[in-house]
């Protein structure tokens, strides 16, 4: 088995078909279109070094991977190994055919990345419990003496085994069905006109209107809730200029926006991404001027009728166990981040982020909350 190390875009684009069809049964995040466009807007002064096992004349496996370069404190740079589509993207792997070899292609790229690029450190986030190759990461952390350390937990709402919408609303607690028919009620009563759209033409406009709409709400849940760490890709201007090409261009099959409408006023929203069979959710947010309505709530509920109607089997709520996500939920996975820490400038660059002041931190572990952000 070869691997030739891909360093430049020309090589990285000839890659399209070979890998579209190792992740072919993955989410949008995963394929070809959503990491290439990513890479062409955070590139930046990075490496790309996009690993391709070959056997004979075949493309096996991919370790879809770039190098980070970090400044610290304007003297020194450090080297991290990093997946495409890092930050952004809930989900990430190598992309490895899925036969009797699987196990040999894994293990020749993961030695591939530990024995021969030249590195600081090794940060993989996002590697998915349900995902093909997670026995393998767990066996070879176990065997390398890598850390794997747990991240984030990922509810899902498998809808095989339920006849209907009906029958999957069944089983959903009393006190959130109750929620759910009282806050429809409540509608009726204000006489409200409500709209749900689901659409797969997604222009500019409608990402400037779910993105005023997510920035209110984390601005809302900062200011007012006292919540720390609140966020927002919206708020970003690279993630911005990202967010409409992926979503205003390319495949529509891929992608859709739901969104609810009261009085002809967006008010609730859905960024989601598609394969086959798995609805995933990737950006939220409800307008709190409408809080009473619970609109994500209704928004959520037209999707799982959506789903059913049009033969999906998982809604995938993406990072995080908000409480919100967790009563409609009836599984959940578990995201991993995988670290070596290999050089002394590595080693040093975290114990700056563990224990120096916020000044002294280099910039790149520096979290900027929501109205930093804006701010900047």
């Amino acid at each position: 088995m070869n691997i030739t190390v891909i360093e430049n875009d020309e090589g990285f684009l000839s890659l399209k078909d070979d890998w579209d069809r190792l992740a072919h049964d993955l989410l949008a995040i995963n394929k070809f279109d959503w990491i290439y466009r990513w890479w062409m807007h955070f590139k930046e002064d990075n490496i790309l070094k996009i690993l391709v096992a070959e056997d004979g004349n075949k493309v096996v496996g991919i370790a879809p991977l770039y190098l980070e370069n970090i400044r610290i404190l304007k003297y020194f740079t450090i080297k991290n190994v990093c997946f495409l589509g890092d930050d952004i993207s809930p989900y990430l792997d190598f992309l490895v055919q899925q036969d009797s070899n699987r196990e040999s292609i894994f293990q020749t790229l993961l030695n591939y990345i530990l024995h021969k690029l030249s590195f600081d450190a090794l940060v993989l986030h996002d590697i998915n419990s349900h995902y093909p190759n997670f026995d393998l990461w767990q066996k070879y952390a176990g065997m390398l003496n890598l850390r794997f350390i747990t991240s984030y937990e990922c509810p899902k709402i498998r809808l095989t085994g339920y006849a209907s919408y009906e029958d999957y609303l069944k089983q959903l607690s009393r006190n959130h069905k109750h929620s759910l028919r009282f806050r429809q009620n409540r509608i009726k009563r204000h006489n409200a006109a409500i709209e749900f759209v689901l659409t797969r033409d997604i222009t500019e406009k409608d990402i400037e209107t779910v993105g005023d709409i997510n920035i209110k709400r984390q601005l809302f849940l900062y200011e007012k809730k006292q919540i720390e760490g609140r966020s927002s890709h919206f708020t970003d201007k690279r993630k911005i200029s990202f967010i409409k090409d992926y979503f205003c261009s390319g495949n529509m099959d891929l992608k859709m926006l739901a969104y609810m409408k009261c009085n002809e006023t967006v008010i609730s929203y859905y960024l989601i991404l598609l394969n086959n069979n798995t609805i995933a959710f990737w950006s939220t947010g409800f307008d709190n001027d409408y809080e009473m309505y619970a609109p994500t709530k209704l928004l959520i509920n037209e999707i799982v009728k959506y789903a059913f109607k049009n033969n999906y089997d998982t809604i995938d709520f993406g990072r995080g166990n908000d409480s919100y996500k967790l009563n409609w939920a009836n599984d959940v996975s578990v995201n991993y981040n995988l670290v070596k820490r290999k050089s002394l400038k590595a080693k040093f660059v975290y114990l700056c982020k563990d224990l120096m002041p916020e000044f002294l931190t280099p910039k790149k572990f520096r979290f900027k909350d929501i109205k930093a952000s804006l701010a900047s």
